[in-house]
C-alpha cells in the first residue's frame, strides 16, 4: 500500500484512526495480482479496481478471485496484472499521485461515508 501522509508530519506520528484517506493498494501473487486506488474525486470518496484497455471481449462479471491482505476481490482478466506492471503502476502513483490514465477504472462500489469510511452495519 502506497498513501500520501498528512503534509509536515513525522511518519510514525500519523493518526492511522485517520490515515490513510487515500492511497493505492496490490495484493495476490508475482503473476496475478489486482491494484485498487481510493481517492477523493469530486468531493466524494471512491475506490476501483484498475484494468489495462480492453478488446470488448471480456466477460460481463469478474470471474477471478484475487486475495488482498484478508479481503478478496473479483476481477476480470485485464485487471489482472504482474508485479513488475504493479511496480511500474506504484511508480507513477508515487510521482504523479493517481494512476496512469491509460488503466481502466472500476468502481468498487463501498459506500464510503463523508469521513472517508465505510458505515459500520447496524445490528
Amino acid at each position: 500500500m502506497l498513501w500520501p501522509g498528512p503534509e509536515g508530519v513525522d511518519f510514525w506520528d500519523v493518526d492511522t484512526t485517520r490515515y490513510p484517506l487515500t492511497f493505492l493498494q496490490a495484493g495476490g501473487t508475482r503473476d496475478a495480482m489486482a491494484i485498487e486506488w481510493k481517492t477523493n474525486r469530486d468531493g466524494a470518496y471512491r475506490q476501483y479496481a484498475l484494468g489495462r484497455p480492453r478488446d470488448g471481449s471480456q466477460a460481463s462479471a469478474p470471474n477471478r478471485e484475487i486475495r488482498l491482505g484478508e479481503n478478496r476481490i473479483s476481477v476480470h482478466e485485464h485487471e489482472v496484472f504482474t508485479y513488475a506492471e504493479a511496480a511500474d503502476a506504484f511508480l507513477h502513483y508515487f510521482e504523479h499521485d493517481r494512476p496512469p490514465e491509460t488503466f481502466l477504472l472500476r468502481d468498487l462500489q463501498l459506500g464510503f461515508g463523508p469521513d472517508g469510511k465505510v458505515p459500520k452495519a447496524q445490528p
